[in-house]
C-alpha cells in the first residue's frame, strides 16, 4: 500500500498527466522512469460514499487548460489531503470545468467544480484495463462532482513507481505561461488551426563562366517552399506572418491577409550561399503569436536540412 505522501505525489502527476493527455518523457536525477499514462472510465460498483468535500478555492491552482485561446478549465491541489471514511481513499485536488467538456473521450461534464481523490478500494472491479498488480488491489482514482457524486474514475495503464517519482517538477514542466496543453480535455470550441502542412528544400549550384583563371568558387541557390494552411474548424480573417529562416538568420517575411478553413497558401524563399556545408530551413507561421484562437501552438514550425557539397 502507497504511504499517505506518495499517494499525494502520484496523485497530483496522474491529474496534470491526464489533463495534458499523453504527456511522455523522462525527468528527475541519474534513475530516470518513463512518465505514465491514465485512462479514464466510468464509475464502477463498489465505490465507497464519499462524504462532502471542501471548496476548490480552498486549495490553489495547478494549472489552466485552454482552447481556442480560452480558459476552458482549471487544475487545483489541496494544502490538506484528508482522508476520506469510506474507504482509502485521500483528497488531492480537483477540477473547476468553466465549460461543458470531455476528458479522454469520456463526457460531456457540465460547468463546475470536480473533485479527485487517490487510493484503492478491495473488491473494486474494472471491465477494462485491469490496474497493474504492481500498483496494488485496486490502484485508481475517484472523479466526484460537487455533490459528491462519483462520475468517473482514472485508472493508470502501467505501473508506477510512485516513490521515484517528483511532482515538483512535473508541476514546473506542466504549468507554463500560455496555459497546459491538453488533446486530452476539451470544450469542443471550433477554432483556427494554422500548420505548416508541407516543407520541401532543394539546391542549385551556380557556376559562372570563367575562362581565366583564378576562377570565383561557386554559389548556390536554396530554395524553400512551404505550404501554410489552415486545418481548423472556422476561417481566419485577420493577418498573420510567415517567417524562414536559414540556419537561425531571417531571409524572408511575408504577411498573409487571412486564411479560410481548409485552405492553404505557398510561401517560398530563396537565398543564395557561397559554402557548402549543412543548411537547416525554419519555416515559423505566427511566430509573435498573435492569433490567439488556434487550437494548436506546436504545429507551427517547420524544419528542413540540406547538406550541400
Amino acid at each position: 500500500m502507497f504511504s499517505s505522501k506518495a499517494f499525494r505525489t502520484a496523485g497530483l502527476v496522474a491529474l496534470c498527466l491526464l489533463m495534458s493527455g499523453v504527456f511522455s518523457g523522462a525527468w528527475g536525477g541519474a534513475q530516470q522512469q518513463p512518465l505514465p499514462q491514465f485512462q479514464i472510465l466510468p464509475p464502477p460498483n463498489g465505490l465507497p460514499a464519499l462524504g462532502a468535500v471542501r471548496s476548490l478555492d480552498d486549495g490553489w491552482p495547478l494549472a489552466e487548460v485552454k482552447e481556442c485561446g480560452t480558459t476552458i478549465a482549471q487544475i487545483f491541489g489541496v494544502f490538506r489531503h484528508r482522508k476520506d471514511d469510506g474507504g482509502d481513499l485521500e483528497e488531492i485536488g480537483g477540477i473547476r470545468a468553466r465549460e461543458n467538456l470531455t476528458i479522454g473521450g469520456m463526457g460531456p461534464f457540465p460547468k463546475g467544480d470536480y473533485h479527485i481523490f487517490l487510493g484503492h478500494v478491495e473488491g473494486v472491479k474494472f471491465t477494462t484495463p485491469q490496474p497493474p498488480p504492481e500498483l496494488g488491489t485496486s490502484w485508481f482514482m475517484v472523479m466526484t462532482d460537487s455533490q459528491s457524486k462519483a462520475v468517473a474514475v482514472i485508472v493508470p495503464t502501467e505501473p508506477i513507481l510512485a516513490e521515484e517519482l517528483n511532482g515538483d517538477e512535473v508541476l514546473r514542466a506542466l504549468v507554463k505561461p500560455n496555459g497546459l496543453p491538453s488533446p486530452g480535455i476539451s470544450a469542443g470550441l471550433e477554432c483556427c488551426d494554422l500548420t505548416v502542412r508541407h516543407l520541401s528544400v532543394t539546391a542549385r549550384k551556380i557556376s559562372p563562366p570563367c575562362m581565366v583563371p583564378p576562377c570565383p568558387p561557386p554559389q548556390w541557390d536554396i530554395f524553400a517552399l512551404a505550404t501554410v494552411a489552415n486545418i481548423g474548424q472556422v476561417d481566419l480573417t485577420d493577418p498573420f506572418t510567415v517567417r524562414v529562416l536559414l540556419n537561425g538568420r531571417l531571409i524572408h517575411e511575408e504577411q498573409i491577409a487571412g486564411l479560410a478553413k481548409g485552405a492553404s497558401q505557398p510561401v517560398l524563399a530563396v537565398e543564395m550561399v557561397d559554402k557548402p556545408g549543412l543548411y537547416i530551413v525554419t519555416v515559423m507561421v505566427d511566430p509573435d503569436n498573435k492569433i490567439k484562437n488556434e487550437r494548436d501552438e506546436t504545429n507551427n514550425i517547420a524544419e528542413r536540412s540540406i547538406n550541400i557539397r
